[in-house]
């Protein structure tokens, strides 16, 4: 009862204050992905998966946060392994990883709209993996999954992509239906990793 009343305090007076880098991640561009206040407290303090997507003109990005009840080495190991997430998630029907290469191939659809896309990750940390899409829907899109601790036995992961365009599916379904995909499965994968029989 006393920790989970500690844990409580510390989570609470954390979503508050988050730790610098943290703050940083959250915040305004170029650094961060431009939560608002109430964005952050939702994924700190109500552990919600934030999730976004916009087209702008020629310009596409799709950003999602979540905070994880894990380990930094924990929550990266497990979501790095991109095979799991085919009947994981149900907008995912295929996730072909490649370890050696690095090349992950994942292919879903929502609202009747199939795409398929061939990543290409490169590590350039132990904190943060770049990719690219080398192949398939969304050619040319760069991005990046990081991981920083937020707090003991938290881990905050943040996904930011963006592409520059002139053949896209119809806004609706990049937008609204990639927040869908990006939350849903944010909390498939947040409890794969919180899961402590894994």
């Amino acid at each position: 009862m006393a920790v989970a009343l500690l844990l409580a305090v510390a989570q609470s007076s954390f979503a508050l204050e988050p730790i610098p880098l943290v703050r940083d991640l959250l915040g305004p561009p170029p650094q961060g992905v431009g939560l608002s206040a109430g964005d952050q407290k939702g994924v700190l303090a109500e552990r919600e998966v934030f999730a976004r997507a916009r087209l702008t003109g020629r310009q596409y990005r799709v950003q999602s946060v979540m905070l994880v009840n894990a380990g930094l080495a924990r929550t990266r190991e497990i979501m790095t392994r991109f095979d799991r997430f085919a009947g994981l998630v149900p907008y995912v029907e295929k996730a072909e990883w490649n370890p050696e290469t690095k090349r992950l191939l994942v292919a879903g659809g929502i609202w009747r709209y199939y795409l398929q896309s061939v990543l290409q990750f490169s590590e350039v940390s132990p904190l943060k993996w770049e990719f690219t899409v080398i192949g398939g829907h969304f050619f040319g899109m760069k991005g990046y999954m990081q991981f920083e601790t937020a707090a003991p036995g938290q881990t905050l992961v943040v996904f930011s992509s963006q592409v520059e365009g002139d053949h896209f599916p119809p806004k609706w379904v990049i937008e609204r239906g990639a927040e869908i995909v990006f939350a849903v499965t944010g909390r498939r994968v947040r409890s794969l990793v919180e899961d402590l029989n894994l």
